[in-house]
């Protein structure tokens, strides 16, 4: 969300029924671009997380590209962390969560 143009932190939860798949991906980018008042930047990146059944499939690409289409975005730059990378600076955010 941004707020007097800068970009404050969105934290997610799902409860333990809900599976970790491209629709919560989706959901989530839909929601956080949904609720950004103003201007769109040009560019949408994103930085996921290197798996297949979340990031990496045909589904949440598709999306992606229903963005530029409907003129949304010009590009979608995706990053995909590298595999066994660490989590330390993300777990110790969400450990303040817990």
């Amino acid at each position: 969300m941004i707020f007097n143009g800068k970009m404050l932190p969105r934290v997610y939860f799902t409860a333990p029924n809900i599976h970790n798949d491209e629709n919560i991906t989706i959901t989530i980018i839909h929601d956080v671009i949904s609720h950004c008042f103003g201007i769109l930047p040009e560019v949408l990146y994103l930085q996921l997380d290197n798996t297949s059944h979340e990031n990496k499939n045909q589904v949440l690409l598709g999306y992606l590209n229903m963005l530029i289409q409907l003129g949304i975005f010009k590009k979608v730059k995706v990053g995909f962390l590298v595999v066994r990378h660490t989590h330390d600076h993300i777990d110790k955010m969400f450990s303040l969560f817990q």
